[in-house]
């Protein structure tokens, strides 16, 4: 929309009243102000009054800090000794002390002599008979539902363990002492060279065939024969599709 002059210029006298009508009271104030300040200054000096009685007394300030210390004054010389007093009466026997804490133990002394040997002892009766002697046995791996008794050897896990009751329970456990322990591997040892290349791998050469098993029996490029082929399952599922495209 393109405006005209004449729009312009109403709108600008518009504006200016506006303006004027809102900054007339707060020039009004200023202007009273400025006629209160003047009547104050040119008001005279009032004359001195007399002195009023002193106030109450003030709480004490708080305390400043230190100030630095002074300078100090020459040391004088030392004045004569004085002379000895006489010796005062020896006071009464006090009471007898507790006694005091145990000191520690003194170093052992040096090892006396040797003494001499002493004669030999009458030999001793025979005692009863032991019980009879069991030999460990070789029990294989172990097996948890297996019985075993004392002196039985199981291996496991790579170590070996024995009963050393009968029904020792599981193993490990109370039952059982470990004989042999697998040990920690070892670091792995440097590359090795590598070796030179083997004979080429045998390849099928020819087929023998099993008329009566129904089998074809690879024949290797070395003389050997590979794992026989069942040909059998092949005409059955060749049968039976035949079966049912009649």
């Amino acid at each position: 929309m393109r405006l005209d002059g004449a729009f312009i210029e109403r709108l600008s006298d518009t504006i200016a009243s506006v303006v004027t009508r809102t900054l007339r009271p707060v020039q009004e104030k200023i202007a009273a102000l400025e006629a209160a300040l003047h009547e104050l200054v040119s008001r005279p000096t009032p004359p001195a009054g007399e002195q009023g009685q002193p106030g109450e007394k003030g709480e004490t300030g708080l305390s400043g800090p230190p100030g630095p210390p002074g300078e100090p004054g020459a040391k004088g010389d030392p004045g004569p000794a004085g002379p000895a007093g006489p010796a005062g009466e020896r006071g009464p026997m006090g009471d007898r002390g507790h006694d005091g804490a145990a000191g520690a133990p003194g170093e052992p002394g040096k090892a006396g002599e040797t003494g001499e040997v002493g004669a030999t002892g009458p030999s001793g009766g025979k005692g009863d008979p032991g019980a009879p002697g069991r030999e460990w046995r070789s029990a294989g791996t172990y097996e948890p539902r297996k019985a075993y008794s004392w002196g039985d050897v199981v291996k496991l896990d790579g170590g070996a363990f024995v009963a050393t009751r009968d029904d020792p329970g599981a193993c490990p456990g109370d039952g059982w002492d470990n004989l042999v322990q697998r040990g920690k591997s070892g670091p792995r040892g440097e590359r090795g060279e590598r070796g030179a290349p083997g004979p080429a791998a045998p390849r099928i050469v020819d087929w023998e065939i099993e008329l009566g098993t129904y089998r074809a029996v690879p024949v290797m490029s070395d003389g050997s024969k590979g794992a026989p082929l069942p040909v059998l399952e092949f005409f059955d599922a060749y049968h039976a599709e035949v079966r049912g495209a009649a």
